[in-house]
């Protein structure tokens, strides 16, 4: 995962199954990691706190790098019930990234009462000012039920603790013109 960072991407995506109690992290599978992340002993296909720990440790060599997105596909959604919920993802994150995460609270910047409305008045920061920042989006997994999909889940997180909250509800769109947010209940927008 270092390599790929090193090569200047702006944007990585991580696929993350939440089962078992844990952060797996592989494309088709949730039942063993199968991926670029290596722990410090070089061995590959590790979960989601060391992908994290390799973000964090190329982000302390490069402090001035290009604002990184990290879409974060939760495949199967949240298990809150077996600890691998969305308090427990903020936590994965801040404690590995610290203040390099611009957070919902950061583009509202005590201005805005939501980050949509710090959305809508275009509150964002120029991309040279997001130098050395990461920005965590959480989308809807391709194996999850739609019964409480992720981005609502998280937008639900959210709303409640949005000094906290690590991460951006990313609404796939699909191929509709319209605004996709339109699908989140009046008062999670």
């Amino acid at each position: 995962l270092s390599g790929a960072l090193a090569t200047g991407t702006g944007m990585i995506e991580i696929d993350v199954w939440t089962t078992f109690s844990s952060w797996t992290v592989n494309h088709d599978h949730a039942f063993w990691n199968n991926n670029n992340c290596t722990s410090t002993s070089g061995a590959r296909d590790q979960g989601l706190r060391t992908c994290v720990d390799n973000i964090a440790t190329w982000h302390r060599a490069n402090p001035a790098h290009q604002p990184l997105l990290i879409k974060l596909e939760l495949k199967a959604g949240f298990q809150d019930d077996q600890g691998v919920g969305p308090d427990e993802l903020d936590a994965v994150f801040t404690s590995r990234l610290g203040s390099a995460m611009y957070r919902p609270a950061d583009l509202m910047a005590g201005v805005h009462a939501t980050p949509d409305a710090a959305a809508r008045a275009n509150a964002w920061l120029p991309a040279d000012q997001l130098r050395g920042r990461v920005i965590l989006l959480v989308l809807k997994g391709t194996a999850e039920s739609d019964s409480l999909p992720t981005d609502i889940e998280y937008a639900r997180h959210l709303r409640a603790n949005p000094g906290t909250a690590v991460a951006f509800p990313f609404v796939h769109s699909g191929i509709a013109s319209s605004d996709p947010r339109t699908r989140y209940e009046s008062t999670l927008r």
